[in-house]
């Protein structure tokens, strides 16, 4: 296993920064710090005393928590290996196949471009006829509007994430989870979700923005043949044009686990806002519900920008390669277009197996957590006060009900660990893909690109 670093490093190409100081040495270094990771173990549950109901004058404490302990644990038992199983054999996989094509396609290519002399660049160019200079800042151009599109996406990830954190934290909230029912394979289980997610109502709303994003396209041919190759689906309505529905259906793939999330929440709203008792109560779900949709909405504005942004020029790599093995002057762009195929197909990797992940975790066991360790808490702090009432309560210390109390605490104890470790791992992951959605995985590209043209004598600024 690698040793990562834990820092996020925010390592920016002077070009795309606006700068006027090229990167004269292009190096591999900002590229293995894209996607930090933290090898953490589910914490043991072994010995944990088991919560129980309780019997007090008659009546019966927390029948229902006790029982959806119990069911926790015996799910939690059950599934902890595929969780971790997936983890290991997935998601930390990717991340090793990452830094394995850094650190060898990666290092060759930095190399290369290192030992790329301005007089090859210029023989090349002046053999192409300025084709290769004319590329090169066409396809930066291209990155400069992509590092535009990808701070609206960074954007709307951020305020997904506190939309969700805000709801999450709301005692008035209930965001159920079902413990007894068993996870059905990933790949049937995603499908299921894609089909919830493309008759929610709002979808409708989404393709006024497609529309909009798409008139404003200059190759919409070329941007059809991408997104339908990505998307591979059935088309989602009939009365809309095929390149439309083919972009959305393809941000709707790329974000079907963080869609499911959100739509799980406003459904929990939903019942509470239904069963709020006063208006300062319900002003404040609704609040919460119209964060989650503009949301939503907004992220789906961004990634349809940054897709539109992306595709006009994702060919211009290797049209240069192409060029290189007709004219022989450089022994570089066919490297680049080499790094360029597998760092992006390794980042959808990380994204697609990070998504199915996390639905694990938020289907299973873990996503049941938070709510299962409310519930105690509520139990925990009523028990309390009734022990300190009791005759055999002395000076802070034992009462009736004082074993009982020790074993909640046990429980509890064990669920507020467990939690940690779920938000800690969900947090992780939800960073990971977010940077293979403003692909930060193509920072050597982008200072290879740079390389070349300060080699070009061309400016960094427009």
């Amino acid at each position: 296993m690698k040793i990562r670093s834990i820092v996020v490093v925010a390592a920016i190409v002077p070009w795309l920064a606006g700068s006027a100081v090229a990167q004269t040495k292009v190096s591999i270094a900002p590229s293995l710090s894209v996607f930090p990771y933290t090898q953490r173990e589910m914490p043991e549950w072994d010995g944990v005393a088991l919560y129980t109901s309780l019997q007090i004058g008659g009546g019966t404490l927390g029948t229902g928590n006790a029982l959806g302990a119990s069911s926790w644990f015996k799910k939690l038992d059950r599934t902890h290996y595929q969780i971790t199983h997936y983890r290991e054999a997935s998601v930390t996989m990717d991340l090793d196949i990452y830094l394995d094509t850094v650190n060898e396609t990666g290092a060759v290519l930095a190399k290369k471009a290192n030992a790329t002399t301005g007089k090859q660049m210029d023989t090349f160019n002046g053999k192409s006829t300025d084709a290769v200079f004319a590329m090169l800042k066409d396809y930066r151009f291209v990155r400069l509007r992509q590092s535009k599109a990808q701070a609206g996406v960074d954007a709307a990830w951020k305020e997904i994430t506190s939309a969700m954190a805000a709801v999450d934290a709301d005692e008035a909230v209930i965001l159920t989870r079902d413990v007894t029912a068993e996870q059905s394979d990933l790949v049937k289980r995603k499908a299921a979700i894609m089909a919830q997610v493309k008759s929610a109502g709002w979808v409708k709303e989404a393709f006024g923005i497609v529309k909009k994003a798409v008139g404003l396209v200059s190759n919409p041919t070329k941007l059809l043949g991408y997104v339908a190759e990505i998307a591979g689906d059935k088309l989602l309505d009939a009365s809309v044009g095929a390149i439309e529905e083919a972009l959305l259906n393809n941000v709707l793939i790329e974000n079907w686990q963080t869609l499911k999330e959100i739509e799980d929440r406003q459904v929990a709203i939903t019942v509470a806002i239904n069963g709020a008792k006063t208006t300062e109560l319900k002003g404040r779900l609704k609040t919460s519900q119209d964060k989650l949709s503009a949301a939503r909405l907004r992220l789906v504005q961004a990634e349809i920008d940054l897709t539109i942004a992306s595709v006009e020029g994702w060919d211009y790599i290797d049209r240069l390669a192409a060029l290189e093995r007709s004219y022989k002057c450089t022994d570089l762009f066919g490297a680049l277009q080499s790094y360029n195929y597998e760092i992006r197909r390794q980042a959808g990797a990380i994204r697609d197996h990070g998504l199915a992940y996390l639905d694990l975790l938020d289907s299973g066991a873990p996503g049941a957590a938070g709510h299962l360790l409310k519930s105690i808490n509520r139990d925990i702090k009523e028990v309390e006060g009734l022990n300190m009432k009791t005759a055999t309560f002395t000076a802070g210390a034992g009462g009736d009900y004082a074993t009982w109390l020790r074993r909640a605490e046990s429980t509890r104890g064990y669920l507020t660990k467990h939690v940690e470790w779920y938000q800690a791992e969900r947090t992780e992951v939800m960073r990971n893909v977010g940077s293979v959605q403003t692909e930060r995985q193509l920072l050597l590209v982008d200072s290879t690109v740079a390389k070349v043209l300060e080699l070009l004598k061309s400016t960094t600024d427009f």
